[in-house]
């Protein structure tokens, strides 16, 4: 790298090689990028192969420095060079010789220096956000393998009064024969939660089931064809961290110790905010199947589970008519 001084001037450009600070956990560290670089996860597991990313060019010394300062608190390593300047791939690298380009088609527009990270919260708040994973993730595995139910934790703003068609909850709502192409995105029906924790409209055809009990809500939607959805609401005293708990959750998928779904494949997963809820989602799939989960908390401190999970030749459309549908109705007292 060119020595460089306060007083120089020219252009310089900040170089990423897929180097980790000491210590950081690499499941964490491409989490934190995405959120930092509000890029997708597929494209920033992409500049972990090891050759030269181009993440910034074309600024002052002074926004280069301010710039790689931001992006390092992710936990990497970044390199600040003239624009003309080459970087070789770290030694540990598969790929040594120096890139002209960023990698696997990496090329960022423009974004200003990121905001400083999220800082790691104690060993209780760990404990906690382990626990709350633990029993995110049975529910989830237990309502994948039965292929009857399926849930998801997510949540929106408080919303008025429930409109018309909304289905008993225990009865049929426009039942459809397993031989239909899909869901119908424009034929929704607004459903009001037992224990009046939220409301949401789905697509019309579904079963619904009450499992509810004492201070949790627990409702399953089950469409012919196999489609579900379960949405479970129960109020939450301690306080978590979403991006501990998520990255716990991905590194038990992948490393095979998430039972059912360490046979899938995840293809997305972030952190993610549901009007007003914080919280995260993991997209997930296997041949034909589609799982979804997100684990949201409102502010008044009300826990969301919610899963989707379809199947057969309609799986990802109706993949995306449910989802959509709850990303837009799901309304929280």
């Amino acid at each position: 790298m060119s020595n460089t001084s306060p007083n120089q001037t020219g252009k310089y450009k900040i170089v990423f090689c897929g180097e980790l600070q000491n210590g950081q956990d690499l499941y964490s560290v491409k989490s934190k990028l995405s959120s930092l670089l509000k890029l997708p996860l597929p494209m920033v597991e992409k500049m972990f192969v090891g050759k030269p990313a181009l993440l910034k060019t074309a600024l002052t010394l002074d926004e280069a420095q301010s710039f790689k300062k931001g992006i390092e608190k992710a936990g990497v390593l970044c390199h600040l060079l003239r624009v003309h300047e080459k970087v070789e791939a770290p030694a540990s690298s598969s790929s040594t010789a120096p890139e002209k380009k960023p990698a696997a088609d990496y090329t960022p527009s423009s974004f200003g220096p990121p905001p400083a990270a999220r800082s790691q919260d104690g060993a209780s708040g760990k404990i906690i956000a382990m626990f709350i994973g633990i029993i995110f993730l049975a529910i989830v595995v237990f309502n994948m393998i039965s292929q009857t139910k399926v849930e998801i934790p997510g949540a929106g703003a408080s919303r008025p009064g429930a409109t018309a068609r909304k289905p008993s909850p225990d009865s049929p709502s426009s039942p459809r024969s397993d031989s239909s192409p899909g869901l119908l995105p424009d034929n929704l029906s607004d459903f009001d939660d037992p224990k009046q924790y939220y409301s949401v409209s789905l697509p019309e055809g579904y079963r619904s089931s009450n499992r509810s009990s004492g201070s949790r809500s627990k409702v399953l939607f089950s469409y012919p064809g196999g489609a579900n959805v379960t949405i479970i609401a129960s109020p939450m005293r301690k306080k978590w961290d979403p991006q501990s708990t998520m990255d716990q959750k991905v590194r038990a998928i992948r490393e095979g110790r998430a039972g059912g779904f360490s046979r899938f494949e995840i293809t997305q997963y972030q952190l993610v905010n549901l009007s007003g809820m914080e919280g995260y989602e993991i997209v997930l799939k296997k041949d034909g199947n589609i799982a979804h989960a997100y684990a949201m908390v409102t502010p008044n401190n009300i826990a969301f589970s919610i899963s989707i999970a379809t199947s057969g030749k309609n799986s990802r459309e109706n993949h995306d008519i449910l989802d959509s549908a709850i990303r837009g109705s799901l309304r929280f007292y």
